[in-house]
């Protein structure tokens, strides 16, 4: 083989400790600050629904039933509501497209310089090249999972049942379908984020121009670049626990410090009975501690970013033989 990625991790530690330290506040602070910005992160939540309704399983049912009608009914009734909070999603993922997109390629520059710096006039064209593609991607998943899902929606709407109406062999295909339609975008954005904007940075061009000269040059390198993915999934994995970790300890070190505050305001509350003020001090610092526990965990996960960033910069280097790192 040409190169073996997990020979490359030492090497991506070695450049992380120079490059943070002796340890600087004010650099590590803007390091943390482009590197959140350039994550992308989407929030996302579950929710679940009773499974208890009575003390029969006819009784459970028919409550069930009722509430797929009520469900249907609210859908029906409010449906404009949706389209509309579907607009305003899809204005908000525009701008977070737009902003992660360019600060992708300020946070490479700021590894690669070593130096933090918000250089977001000079990377603006860059970053709207790959938010171009990035849109394209999004649209192309939206209408696959539409015609997924379109089916299932289309029969609760008319109250049939899914089973029935679509067929046991449609469910698992389309289950089955989607999770692998999303492993192959995973892995195709995995190298574009690690590779093609490497390589747009490089050579000042197009994202298009850079995907394919990078996907002629993994073309090249087959084995390279699967070990490639693996050690990747498997560093994937490593960082994600240890920045588990760090959050963990730093949200049990905040919700110490927490419960001393809110001892201080129980005691205070006794001493002086102004119960009005200590609750709207209590407020106050609740969002402040809040506030304050972000910007530790941003900082505080500073060196994850930047190994990870160099570990794909060392990468690129073997794939393209272009040199990028100072």
């Amino acid at each position: 083989m040409n190169w073996n990625a997990f020979d490359l991790i030492k090497p991506a530690i070695d450049r992380t400790k120079k490059r943070l330290f002796p340890f600087k506040f004010k650099e590590w602070f803007k390091l943390g600050i482009i590197g959140a910005l350039s994550a992308g992160g989407r929030a996302s939540g579950n929710f679940s629904m009773p499974n208890n309704y009575g003390s029969s399983d006819s009784s459970s049912q028919q409550s069930f039933e009722e509430v797929k009608t009520k469900m249907r009914e609210a859908i029906g009734a409010y449906w404009v509501f949706g389209v509309v909070f579907l607009g305003i999603f899809l204005i908000f993922d525009l701008i977070l497209n737009y902003v992660t997109s360019v600060f992708s390629f300020i946070f490479m520059e700021s590894v690669i310089e070593k130096q933090a710096k918000f250089t977001f006039r000079k990377n603006n064209s860059k970053g709207i090249s790959l938010f171009w593609f990035r849109i394209v991607f999004e649209f192309i998943s939206l209408i696959v999972i539409s015609a997924l899902v379109v089916p299932y929606i289309y029969n609760f709407m008319k109250g049939n049942s899914i089973l029935d109406s679509l067929g046991l062999g449609y469910i698992i295909f389309s289950i089955l379908f989607l999770i692998i339609y999303l492993l192959v975008i995973w892995f195709l954005q995995l190298f574009v984020y690690d590779f093609v904007t490497a390589f747009v940075y490089s050579k000042n061009v197009g994202f298009w121009f850079g995907w394919r000269q990078i996907w002629k040059a993994i073309g090249s390198n087959k084995k390279e670049s699967f070990v490639y993915w693996l050690a990747r999934l498997l560093i994937g994995v490593v960082v994600g626990l240890i920045a588990m970790a760090v959050i963990i300890i730093l949200l049990l070190v905040f919700v110490l410090i927490g419960l001393v505050i809110f001892g201080i305001g129980v005691l205070l509350f006794y001493l002086l009975g102004k119960s009005a003020i200590i609750i709207v001090l209590g407020i106050i610092i609740f969002f402040i501690l809040i506030i304050v526990l972000l910007l530790v965990i941003m900082v505080a996960t500073v060196p994850l970013g930047v190994f990870n960033k160099y570990f794909h910069l060392l990468n690129f280097e073997k794939l393209t033989k272009i040199k990028i790192l100072k």
